[in-house]
């Protein structure tokens, strides 16, 4: 052979590499055929009903998976869940990570705005729904498992939060928080040294007034203060890490991973608390946990969505339900239909498993004659009532659509959920 006809041995290895690493690719194209392979998106619908709207996505293989819109106005997040649709159509249901991006990133100028994220949380629970229902196990399996078999939570026996009672104003005097460190004194004096004690702010408590707050309440070991400020400016949360000795939580406002590293990285809080309805949904909640681990500060994931889907995003840390962690909420004999339990198992309240402060329940089951969207959820003020189903409910606010009065214990200050002003 001639010179110029030869081939060296690297080049011979050069070409036969080549070969082998077009041929693997053309091998790690073809996808593994399994039950998830031929699943495709065919619809989606949006119905609001009260201050909520749900979101049903369809597929082929008659799996439907549902999620919540919270915390914007309903009607409008309707319209905009259906018309992103059209990202979703034909799409594989299982490649939940791939569509929370495809939705996030359309609309470079709605990316990371409430309603936009709100809606997307509500997707993103309908899509790990579906991928439940399709291998029949509950989302907390396929996000690694359970790693706790037990919660604290509030209110409880043995823990309460209190509240500022309404809005402050900037021109209050130092008198004017009297009232609040009695209530925090009183409770503290009643209950004894191993009681927990929270206190939300609601952002309602000008700055100056709340330091003088918490220098007031410091001697009361209350477990943190929450909400000091309204989102927005990290110089404020900083300004009053600096001052406050009493741990800060907050995060329920603030939306994906974005928005609450900054209180990370510039160690403005102690607590983070984002809410799985308003964040971006388990996808951006699981982000944000693993952040939360990197810089050592605990995650208390918050919940505002209501009945149908109550036990989506709880299931995961919270073996014991609706009534676990942060939310308060009062249960009714209603139940969510089969399509939403079989993914995510009804609360161990609804399956005769006591939970903390909890009676033994005398029902069992997911009933399948009752429409999530259909099912009405029951404004409740007396104590003590026990779940004997799977759903439950909050106090409502004031304010919007809800119809329920508050209670003597709303007006009174001490519930976090019911209120009608906003900061």
């Amino acid at each position: 052979m001639s010179e110029e006809g030869s081939l060296n041995r690297r080049e011979v290895l050069g070409i036969a590499a080549g070969g082998l690493a077009v041929a693997g690719l053309a091998a790690a194209a073809e996808p593994v055929a399994d039950r998830t392979t031929s699943i495709k998106i065919t619809a989606l619908r949006a119905t609001p009903v009260g201050p909520k709207a749900y979101v049903k996505i369809e597929t082929n293989h008659k799996i439907i998976g549902w999620g919540e819109v919270t915390g914007c106005e309903p009607k409008v997040a309707c319209v905009l869940a259906e018309s992103l649709f059209e990202l979703l159509d034909g799409e594989n249901p299982t490649r939940v990570e791939h569509l929370w991006q495809k939705i996030y990133r359309s609309h470079r100028d709605m990316r990371g705005g409430a309603i936009m994220t709100h809606v997307l949380s509500a997707i993103d629970m309908g899509l790990w729904d579906i991928a439940g229902k399709l291998w029949g196990v509950p989302v907390y399996r396929l996000l690694g498992g359970p790693v706790r078999d037990k919660v604290r939570m509030y209110p409880s026996p043995k823990a309460t939060k209190l509240g500022t009672g309404g809005p402050h104003p900037f021109s209050g005097n130092p008198s004017d928080i009297n009232g609040l460190v009695r209530m925090v004194k009183q409770t503290r004096e009643k209950n004894g040294p191993d009681y927990a004690i929270m206190f939300d702010a609601h952002c309602a408590v000008p700055p100056p007034m709340l330091l003088q707050l918490c220098s007031a309440i410091e001697p009361y070991d209350v477990l943190w203060m929450e909400e000091p400020a309204v989102p927005g400016n990290l110089e404020t949360f900083k300004h009053l890490k600096q001052h406050i000795r009493i741990p800060i939580a907050l995060g329920e406002r603030d939306r994906t991973i974005w928005e609450v590293i900054g209180y990370l990285q510039n160690g403005c809080i102690d607590i983070l608390q984002p809410d799985v309805g308003q964040t971006g949904g388990i996808s951006q909640m699981r982000k944000i946990a693993a952040l939360c681990e990197a810089y050592h500060v605990p995650l208390l994931r918050i919940n505002t969505v209501r009945s149908m889907v109550v036990a989506l995003p709880s299931r995961g840390d919270a073996p014991c339900g609706p009534r676990s962690g942060r939310h308060r909420r009062r249960p009714t004999t209603r139940r969510p239909s089969a399509s939403v339990t079989s993914a995510f198992p009804a609360p161990s309240s609804a399956r005769g498993i006591p939970c903390a402060g909890r009676r033994r329940t005398r029902r069992s089951g997911a009933s399948t004659t009752a429409s999530p969207l259909t099912a009405r959820s029951r404004c409740t003020t007396r104590a003590g009532r026990r779940s004997t189903a799977g759903t439950a409910t909050t106090r409502r606010r004031w304010g919007g659509s809800s119809s329920c009065a508050p209670t003597a214990r709303c007006r009174a200050g001490r519930s976090s959920s019911s209120r009608t002003w906003t900061a």
